[in-house]
């Protein structure tokens, strides 16, 4: 058999799996509520790499969500209740602690803790000379935008470090903090 006759032969053998596959992710996508296309594409690139948790259900989904701001750090618990003065009274708010946050994403994160240490190495904070934190702000309407109610609507504000650089700052979300790399989703 001739080289060229086999190359046609494995790569129509290739084709013909294709559209299978296609077929099932279609299927996939029909049974789920809404995902976007990259939150999908990103669960199954992880179903490559490791088996899924075998723990499927909404109050695992937030019990597992809960768990991580409970973590504790020397700066206290990640998720922590403060209560301000309001113009009637006391106000109690949820904040995310910052060191706290900031501690937890150096000791879980290698990328993260790289970009602090690089970071550290090229512009050191001192009492002199502190790195400086930008706040943004931003209103959060969780569920349906488009609701005639928005009673879930809150304020979120976020924070960086300014001498991160501009790369850094416009990036929504930093491929560098993130745990994992994304890689390619073979569906051939």
């Amino acid at each position: 058999m001739s080289v060229s006759r086999l190359l046609k032969q494995l790569f129509s053998s290739v084709m013909e799996g294709r559209p299978l596959k296609l077929a099932r992710l279609q299927s996939l996508r029909s049974k789920l509520p809404f995902i976007s296309q990259s939150a999908l594409a990103q669960v199954l690139k992880e179903a490559e790499r490791a088996p899924l948790p075998t723990t499927c259900r909404r109050a695992d989904i937030r019990d597992a969500r809960n768990a991580v701001v409970k973590l504790a750090t020397p700066y206290g618990p990640v998720h922590q209740h403060v209560t301000f003065d309001g113009a009637s009274g006391p106000i109690t708010s949820e904040i995310q602690h910052t060191f706290a946050i900031l501690y937890h994403s150096c000791r879980s994160s290698k990328p993260m803790s790289g970009s602090i240490r690089k970071l550290a190495t090229a512009t050191p904070s001192s009492i002199h000379a502190p790195w400086n934190i930008i706040l943004y702000t931003d209103e959060v309407l969780p569920g349906n935008q488009l609701a005639y109610r928005s009673s879930r609507k809150m304020w979120a504000i976020y924070w960086s470090i300014l001498e991160f650089g501009s790369a850094v700052l416009s990036d929504e979300a930093p491929s560098q903090f993130t745990t994992h790399r994304p890689t390619e989703c073979n569906v051939t």
